[in-house]
């Protein structure tokens, strides 16, 4: 089931695609905070890919699907993109959860629905939004428009 809204805008899909996960968008926080919140999201996500689909960028990894991949994928996204050519220039928290939900988007599209990799993807997916309330919790990360720890 997806999760319960929590005032915020969700974060969508285009009408017609696939049943992924419909996640509240997260709420900002200071722009300064943003590089700490982001290394520590990344670095609980990464040990959670036990499989190591999304720490590198797929066709670094997986050469021989690096043409079907690239002609699939419009936008290729990974960790480690993010971490070293995108973390620092978000303004707000959100464009890494955006980022992050590309990436695992990616995995959707590339593989079939009845896949590993595919189930993989959404239960990451799934669980970004609780990975990123326990790190605004233990680094007591308050929201900028709330005054409740996220």
């Amino acid at each position: 089931a997806a999760p319960r809204k929590r005032g915020g805008r969700a974060l969508a899909q285009k009408k017609g695609s696939p049943n992924y996960p419909d996640l509240v968008k997260w709420p900002p926080i200071s722009k300064r905070k943003i590089p700490e919140v982001g290394i520590a999201v990344l670095n609980k996500l990464g040990e959670l890919d036990t499989l190591n689909l999304f720490c590198h960028p797929v066709c670094e990894e997986f050469p021989d699907v690096a043409d079907r991949y690239l002609r699939e994928v419009k936008n290729p996204m990974d960790f480690h993109t993010i971490e070293h050519g995108r973390l620092s220039k978000y303004v707000h928290i959100s464009q890494l959860q955006e980022d992050l939900i590309l990436t695992f988007r990616n995995c959707c599209v590339f593989n079939q629905e009845s896949s590993e990799y595919y189930s993989y993807a959404l239960k990451f997916w799934e669980t970004l939004n609780d990975v990123f309330n326990e790190v605004c919790v233990e680094k007591e990360i308050r929201s900028v428009t709330k005054s409740r720890n996220w």
